[in-house]
């Protein structure tokens, strides 16, 4: 015997065989897909630890070389990996009153979200029903009238002098409307009403009224045009102050309760990491825009102040997006 005779191969061995019986089925439709990579049991094991972990600041790095399914495998893992323990956390997107482009992003544990924004929803309701309250209050009322009393007080200290002047010669300082703007005028009054000097001219034409009375009243206008135009400086910096104390006003009689409303809602989520800087800025946001509650409709149509308030309260709006 050959000292190689053991190394001999017979024509049957050259390929392996198996009978199609021993399969257990009898075609591929009978087949699931394979649930795991063969040969990477500790490569699937490190994958299901890390989809275990729920604390923030790890990752999974995988690495292998091309065709050995790693993106399959893991495409797989997600799919059908379940935690018993896990609940995803809820979603809510709310306005960013610095950068309206980039809304912020607060997350709260799996059912809690649902609950602040319905409570955003409640707060935003009492609001709306306690604050033009406080606006039709007796105490507000009075407050109101007060400081609007003391600066037409003002005001019509500041244009004495010039009516003065203006009135002996049939003159009187009225306020006229121009585009969206009033501002302080010297007309002809004529049968105690004042008409514009372009509706005299025609009363001339029609040789109803003087037309040497007309010149008179030209000369006098224009001999007081620097006193008008001072006048019209203090008066809009005396509106311009009267603006800001009434807003003042708003927010001092305001703020307690919307501090009060807006407490409930911090008591409940104060935890929540977010909340109290996005409810400060909701806080600071409508004690800027607190005009915005006295809007009112009119004839059954929305007017520009209610159209206003819709959008500010629209801002305040809670996006719950995963629930």
């Amino acid at each position: 015997m050959s000292p190689v005779d053991h190394l001999h191969v017979s024509p049957e061995q050259l390929r392996w065989s198996l009978n199609p019986e021993e399969l257990g089925f009898k075609d591929t439709t009978e087949v699931g897909a394979c649930t795991l990579t063969p040969g990477q049991n500790r490569a699937v094991r490190a994958l299901e630890l890390g989809l275990a972990l729920r604390s923030s600041g790890y990752n999974v790095f995988v690495a292998g070389d091309p065709g050995t399914s790693r993106s399959e495998t893991v495409r797989h893992l997600l799919e059908h990996f379940e935690d018993p323990t896990y609940a995803p956390e809820d979603f809510c997107y709310v306005f960013r009153f610095d950068n309206p482009d980039a809304p912020r992003l607060l997350r709260f544990p799996a059912g809690d979200g649902r609950g602040f924004r319905d409570a955003m929803r409640v707060a935003v309701e009492r609001l709306k029903e306690g604050i033009p309250r406080i606006f039709q209050s007796e105490v507000y009322t009075k407050r109101r009238r007060a400081r609007v009393k003391r600066f037409s007080s003002r005001l019509d200290m500041a244009a004495e002098p010039l009516k003065s002047k203006a009135e002996p010669e049939g003159l009187g300082l009225v306020q006229v409307e121009i585009g969206d703007l009033t501002e302080a005028e010297l007309l002809p009054v004529i049968d105690g009403e004042p008409v514009a000097f372009e509706d005299l001219e025609g009363k001339v034409e029609a040789g109803v009224f003087p037309r040497a009375e007309l010149e008179h009243l030209i000369t006098v206008r224009g001999n007081l045009e620097s006193e008008l135009r001072t006048f019209r400086e203090t008066a809009n910096g005396l509106v311009a102050e009267a603006q800001k104390d009434l807003a003042d006003l708003d927010r001092q009689m305001t703020r307690p309760f919307l501090n009060v409303v807006l407490s409930r809602v911090y008591q409940s989520f104060r935890m929540i990491e977010g909340v109290d800087l996005y409810l400060r800025e909701v806080e600071a946001f409508l004690e800027s825009h607190i005009e915005v509650f006295r809007s009112e409709e009119t004839n059954g149509e929305e007017s520009e102040a209610a159209d206003a308030s819709q959008g500010v309260m629209r801002r305040l709006q809670v996006n719950l997006v995963l629930d």
